[in-house]
């Protein structure tokens, strides 16, 4: 994955991904601060939140999921990842894989530790910083 940003608005529910949108410019891997006012009104524009994310702190636009928080049970249900909420075990007593139901991503934030469901399976924890 590029360091690229291709941003998604989200304005109202739907059941298609919004479009993409590109910022001007890519930050520098030694200045987070180097997103221009364009990339700004880029991300405002497209509904998303303009922020510093990640262990290295650098801008990103933060688009919102209209399905975040909908029961899922693969990431084809959902806007963006199948995520476990945490509340079941994802392996039986045995150590076999237990069918498990997850919750759509709020918004494409990567960073953070997270558990992705697909199949109705948990793919293990997966931390991402």
């Amino acid at each position: 994955m590029g360091f690229g940003l291709l941003l998604a608005a989200c304005s109202t529910a739907s059941d298609t991904p919004p479009p993409e949108v590109e910022l001007a410019t890519m930050p520098e891997m030694t200045n987070p601060e180097a997103f221009t006012q364009a990339d700004q009104n880029a991300c405002a524009a497209a509904g998303g939140t303009y922020e510093q994310a990640g262990m290295l702190g650098w801008f990103r636009c933060t688009q919102s999921f209209a399905d975040g928080g909908k029961v899922c049970r693969d990431g084809d249900d959902c806007m963006g990842r199948c995520m476990s909420d945490g509340t079941g075990a994802a392996f039986n007593e045995d150590g076999t894989p237990k069918p498990v139901t997850g919750v759509c991503a709020a918004n494409d934030n990567p960073f953070g530790c997270y558990a992705t469901i697909e199949d109705g399976f948990s793919t293990g924890t997966l931390c991402v910083d």
